[in-house]
């Protein structure tokens, strides 16, 4: 037989020529499925989620079906009851930046989340002012409904205030304090 990439002669064995073997090596069978890919690339596809047009430079990408990631999220929580992860990753940064990583009920510092005070649904926003740092249990707790606004706005408003106190005696001079 002869290879479908080099050209070049091969012996292939009788089941292999009843599958349909055209390639002498894997490395032909790679460099042409490849080749045929690339020679498909940049495709215009449509957004699932928005129906706008967008651009699917190689075929690394080829399962590629949103234009963008929060185009995916939103599609992935249609219809899904619980939690909906459309929280940014800037949202927790900030959160983590000025406030640390630790809860702000209980002091557990090995993992945090962030957890919006007055929801999203409910007209809240991904401003600061909204966000507390959470363990997973009390996370769990707030979206239960076990742990209200108000309480959550205490509990913040206290953080704040000790991190304010703390961050004014560290100006001061070593010798006025």
């Amino acid at each position: 037989m002869k290879c479908k990439h080099c050209d070049q002669e091969f012996y292939a064995k009788p089941y292999e020529v009843k599958h349909g073997r055209k390639y002498c090596s894997r490395v032909c069978f790679l460099d042409n499925k490849h080749k045929v890919r690339e020679a498909e690339y940049p495709q215009i596809r449509q957004c699932k989620g928005c129906d706008n047009d967008f651009v699917v430079e190689s075929s690394r990408r080829r399962a590629k079906k949103y234009c963008s990631q929060s185009c995916a999220a939103k599609q992935s929580n249609r219809g899904r009851k619980g939690i909906k992860y459309t929280c940014t990753m800037t949202f927790r940064n900030k959160l983590l930046a000025k406030y640390g990583r630790c809860c702000a009920v209980c002091v557990y510092d090995k993992f945090v989340a962030a957890h919006h005070i007055v929801g999203r649904a409910n007209g809240g926003n991904n401003e600061i002012g909204n966000g507390i740092l959470l363990c997973p249990n009390h996370h769990a707790e707030a979206d239960a409904g076990l742990l209200t606004e108000e309480y959550l706005k205490m509990k913040k408003a206290c953080l704040s205030q000790s991190q304010s106190s703390q961050s004014s005696t560290e100006r001061l001079p070593v010798d006025s304090v």
